[in-house]
């Protein structure tokens, strides 16, 4: 497959886990994990959705960057929902082998969520006082 296909199965799977569509994972085998993982986020954030930002593709792998967001209405890692707007970086890279996701790594802001929930503290810098 070209890269330009690469990228569109990447999209075409991106889109769906975004619309709730999660039966298209079942597909791709890479994505296993995601099957557990897409519908917890879904009972937290119903409006979950994001935008693809950049997608660079080489062979068989294919980068994405998106922003992802939504609103907590639903229970999330032990967090009470708290009606609050939320938004995170998406970053992951694909292997495509025959219009299949076989291998994802990918880096999701999930800390920084937590942050803009109020489950964890702000810490202070590292600046010591001076006298």
């Amino acid at each position: 497959m070209s890269t330009q296909e690469n990228e569109a199965v990447v999209r075409r799977v991106l889109q769906a886990i975004w619309d709730g569509d999660l039966d298209l994972l079942d597909a791709h085998p890479g994505l296993a994990h995601m099957r557990h993982l897409a519908p917890m986020v879904r009972v937290a954030f119903p409006d979950f959705t994001g935008t693809i930002e950049q997608q660079i593709a080489d062979d068989d792998r294919v980068a994405t960057y998106a922003i992802c967001h939504g609103t907590h209405l639903g229970p999330f890692m032990g967090i009470a929902p708290t009606g609050k707007r939320v938004s995170f970086q998406s970053i992951s890279l694909d292997r495509v082998v025959d219009g299949k996701i076989v291998q994802r790594n990918s880096e999701l802001g999930w800390l920084g969520v937590l942050l803009e929930l109020g489950a964890l503290p702000l810490s202070q810098p590292a600046v010591p006082k001076v006298t």
